[in-house]
C-alpha cells in the first residue's frame, strides 16, 4: 500500500535525523518548535506547514522535496551539508578542442557554501580524464583568481573555451591536456586569452 504524506515525512525525517546525528529534541530546541509538534510528525499524526517543511530542509541543508517525496533505499552514510548555495549552470567547455561557450542558464546547482565557486560549466570531452575529469561532469569554477602555473583553468579565445592545466611562459601560455591522445595548446599573449576562472571542483552525477 502507498505512504501517505504524513508517514512520508514521517520517514524522511527519522532519516536525516539519524545521518546527521540529531535528535528530535534536538531539532525541536534549535529551530523553536514544540516538542510534541515535532513528535506528531515524526510519528506520522499530524502534517506540517510549506513553511515548516521548508525549515527543516534547511536545518538538514537538504532540498524540501527530500521531505516530502518518497525516497526508496536512501544511504545511511550520506554527508549531510549544514550550509548551501545555488550556482547557474551557463553552458559548456571543452575538454577536447576548444569550443564555444553558451553562456544562457541552463540550470542551477546546489553546492557546500565551503566550495569557492560563482558559476559551473558542463565539461565536454576527454582531454582531462587523467586527472578524472570526465565527459558531462560539471565544472565549478571561481571567478577573478590569479596564475598559478599548473594549476587547472577555463580559458577563453575568440569566444571559443577550454578547461586545461595553464603554464604561463613568458609572453605566451601553454595550456597543457592531462590526456596523452592530445598535444598542448600555444597562445600567445598577443591573442589575448581569457581566462574565465579557476577550477575549483568537480561534480559528478552517478
Amino acid at each position: 500500500m502507498a505512504k501517505d504524506n504524513k508517514q512520508i515525512l514521517s520517514d524522511n525525517l527519522r532519516h536525516y535525523l539519524r545521518i546527521s546525528g540529531k535528535t528530535q529534541t534536538d531539532m525541536a530546541r534549535e529551530l523553536k518548535y514544540p516538542e510534541t509538534t515535532v513528535a506528531n510528525w515524526i510519528n506520522a499524526i499530524n502534517y506540517p506547514r510549506i513553511d515548516k517543511i521548508q525549515q527543516m530542509a534547511d536545518y538538514f541543508g537538504i532540498l524540501k522535496s527530500d521531505l516530502t517525496e518518497d525516497k526508496n533505499n536512501l544511504p545511511d552514510n550520506l554527508i549531510t551539508l549544514k550550509k548551501i548555495k545555488k550556482l547557474p549552470i551557463v553552458g559548456s567547455i571543452a575538454a577536447g578542442k576548444p569550443r564555444l561557450v553558451a553562456e544562457d542558464i541552463e540550470d542551477y546547482i546546489l553546492i557546500d557554501d565551503n566550495i569557492n565557486g560563482n558559476f559551473a560549466l558542463r565539461v565536454c570531452g576527454d582531454s582531462m580524464i587523467d586527472v578524472n575529469i570526465l565527459d558531462g561532469d560539471l565544472a565549478i569554477i571561481q571567478r577573478d583568481c590569479s596564475i598559478e602555473n599548473g594549476e587547472i583553468y577555463a580559458i577563453a579565445l575568440n569566444n571559443e573555451a577550454t578547461l586545461k592545466k595553464l603554464y604561463k611562459n613568458n609572453d605566451s601560455y601553454i595550456l597543457q591536456p592531462c590526456n596523452s591522445n592530445y598535444e598542448p595548446i600555444i597562445v600567445k599573449e598577443e591573442d589575448n586569452p581569457y581566462i574565465v576562472g579557476k577550477l575549483s571542483g568537480i561534480v559528478r552525477k552517478y
